[in-house]
């Protein structure tokens, strides 16, 4: 974000100082048209020491460490949970549209909603989001498979090789070994392998593990929103190696009693309907049921307030979250919402969700 302000102040100032040329701006501030972002003198950090032993644990599988933000499988589950969540006239794109949605987003580092819109079958529906709307994609896929890496090669590479070139990203901490490297095993030229060498991964974290990222993933991929994907990734989890072995139709008749489920008892009593619907049809055991992901592993019905809180106790919660901006805007939120409830009513179901940035 600073970046681009700073862009911008420069790029105005131009015209009134002869100083100011482009290369000094990309010496000073970089260049972020390139594919491997050059920061510039201004904005460049000394790489941190590894602080890979303190990475937390993921909150569906707590023997498991989060994941990176910037690993292939995760950058999975951010493309098509986002793609999940478009609506067109009210109603979730097709699987043709979806597919598109997904490509376009796994091959873009960022762009506004408008560009996709373009693409689909309906380009003058009633999206869900605005066509000025910047999303983040995937800066490590658009990246590989950009021309000047490994083109559209890189989408038909299997799974091995693509986590092989992913490794060296991330832990090669030496541009001209890892340029040497990528001529030496993936053929590269010489001017593609020092694009590669450039590129500088995301090294925070994802808030899940891979292994939950692949089971969330599974459904997905079947068109089925994230917050009900998570449910049932929670379900397969549960049954382990034995989920191979169940036939198309079964998975299929579980999917939509799951999702019924869900339909019919989404505001009151959906947890113990589908610990009842586990236990007694799914013969589920109690170890099973534990390694359900989020509150459903617990079985317990959620106490639902009429109004967000306000007291002592829960002011001091908001203020923990340390984050002056987040906090502020907690408060914020509160208060709009418990304003809402006093206009119209109580309110069904909020959905919360963070900016990938």
């Amino acid at each position: 974000m600073f970046q681009n302000e700073l862009e911008n102040i420069w790029n105005f100032q131009q015209q009134f100082h002869d100083c100011l040329t482009s290369e000094l701006k990309i010496e000073l501030i970089g260049n972020q048209e390139e594919v491997s972002p050059n920061k510039g003198a201004v904005f460049f950090h000394r790489p941190l020491k590894s602080q890979k032993y303190r990475v937390g644990h993921c909150s569906f599988e707590p023997t498991k460490t989060k994941c990176c933000v910037s690993s292939l499988i995760y950058q999975e589950v951010l493309a098509y949970r986002w793609a999940n969540s478009l609506k067109v006239d009210g109603v979730t794109l097709n699987d043709s549209d979806r597919s598109l949605a997904v490509e376009f987003f796994m091959t873009h580092r960022k762009f506004d909603f408008g560009r996709v819109k373009r693409i689909l079958q309906n380009p003058e529906g009633n999206y869900s989001i605005k066509d000025q709307e910047l999303i983040k994609g995937s800066f490590v896929n658009a990246s590989l498979s950009h021309y000047t890496i490994f083109g559209e090669d890189w989408f038909h590479l299997n799974e091995k090789a693509k986590e092989d070139i992913w490794h060296s990203l991330y832990f090669f901490d030496n541009q001209e070994k890892l340029k040497t490297n990528a001529m030496d095993k993936w053929n590269l030229s010489e001017q593609n392998a020092s694009k590669f060498a450039e590129l500088q991964l995301d090294k925070n974290y994802a808030p899940i593990s891979k292994k939950a990222a692949r089971n969330i993933l599974y459904f997905l991929k079947k068109g089925i929103n994230y917050d009900l994907s998570v449910i049932l990734g929670g379900v397969k989890n549960s049954l382990g190696s034995s989920w191979e072995n169940i036939a198309k139709k079964d998975i299929n008749y579980l999917i939509n009693r799951v999702l019924t489920l869900y339909k019919e008892n989404k505001v009151y009593g959906f947890i113990p309907k589908l610990k009842s619907f586990l236990e007694d049809e799914m013969q589920f055991d109690s170890v099973q049921i534990k390694k359900l992901y989020g509150q459903f592993s617990k079985g317990e019905e959620i106490k639902l307030e009429s109004k967000f809180l306000i007291d002592k106790e829960t002011d001091k919660e908001i203020n923990n979250l340390k984050n002056p901006l987040l906090v502020k805007a907690v408060f914020q939120l509160r208060r709009i919402i418990n304003d809402l409830i006093d206009s119209y009513g109580p309110i069904d179901e909020i959905k919360a969700e963070l900016s990938a940035d």
